[in-house]
């Protein structure tokens, strides 16, 4: 009883205080700290449409026969006659790569059994139309020496990384744009970028291949436009 009122237990008495203020203050502190801390991630868009300026095709021929060396010669020069005919046209010797070449045996039935009757050998070349308005004259110049099969027409944009950067910054408008519109509701004004993340990049052919109805007339390509799109994730701190 004669310590109740010493000097040494105020001492301690203020030393607990001491320490439980400093513990209290520093759990408000994290606490302040971890509410300040809010986060918003959103998804940009941007989109940029073009119209194309190159074509691609794949054409060639397929030739049949009873002796397979007679096949194959048969088809090397209607090739050939394929070829120079796209040259005439301005086709370069570059832009004209071969994608198939293949020999398959024939069969028919005679009564029970299965007979190999000659060979079919097929030949098609990958063409690149760099002018699209001069895509059905090549087709139907082809399809004119010889060519019978004819596919795969697609359309592309010569300057596709500067389309495709042009979408990009769209995108990342549009994410800064949607996180202000978020956080702009509450009253938050500070952005500060804390990540950010490139979804994914494509484009959309919706160009078409078709045959006009008039006989006599040109062949007609429907190239349509291009979508080049960008999409990026990004979270803002505020």
């Amino acid at each position: 009883m004669k310590y109740r009122n010493s000097p040494l237990k105020k001492v301690l008495i203020y030393a607990v205080a001491a320490a439980v203020f400093i513990a209290c203050s520093c759990l408000q502190l994290e606490r302040a700290k971890a509410a300040g801390s809010r986060t918003v991630t959103v998804v940009g868009e941007g989109r940029v449409s073009v119209a194309p300026d190159t074509a691609f095709a794949t054409l060639g021929i397929e030739t049949s026969g009873s002796d397979v060396h007679k096949a194959q010669s048969s088809n090397k020069a209607i090739m050939i006659e394929i070829i120079k005919a796209l040259k005439e046209l301005g086709v370069k010797e570059k832009d004209i790569q071969t994608v198939n070449y293949s020999i398959f045996p024939e069969y028919h039935w005679q009564g029970t059994q299965n007979v190999l009757v000659g060979y079919r050998v097929s030949n098609q070349v990958r063409v690149r139309i760099e002018s699209i308005e001069k895509a059905g004259t090549v087709l139907e110049a082809a399809t004119a020496r010889g060519a019978n099969v004819v596919h795969g027409i697609q359309f592309t944009y010569s300057r596709m990384h500067d389309t495709y950067k042009a979408a990009l910054e769209q995108a990342l408008k549009d994410a800064e744009q949607k996180a202000r519109l978020l956080t702009g509701y509450f009253s938050y004004k500070n952005l500060k970028v804390i990540n950010m993340e490139e979804i994914s990049q494509g484009t959309c052919l919706p160009g078409a291949y078709c045959r006009g109805f008039d006989a006599c007339g040109p062949l007609q390509i429907n190239s349509g436009t291009m979508d080049v799109q960008a999409m990026v994730k990004v979270t803002f701190e505020y």
